[in-house]
């Protein structure tokens, strides 16, 4: 999980606020055009509550 990059994580939340948006963002789940943008970040922070 630490290896994750947190600017390309928040990449599709910044572009959505207006917000710079450092990076690229990641595919998949995450990639700009998905319907499921977002997703994986929600599994991404129920597991960093974890830790």
């Amino acid at each position: 999980m630490l290896m994750l990059d947190v600017d390309r994580l928040l990449w599709s939340f910044r572009k959505t606020a207006g917000l710079p948006t450092p990076g690229m963002p990641y595919g998949g789940w995450e990639e700009p055009k998905a319907e499921l943008r977002g997703h994986f970040v929600g599994h991404y922070l129920s597991a960093s509550a974890l830790m």
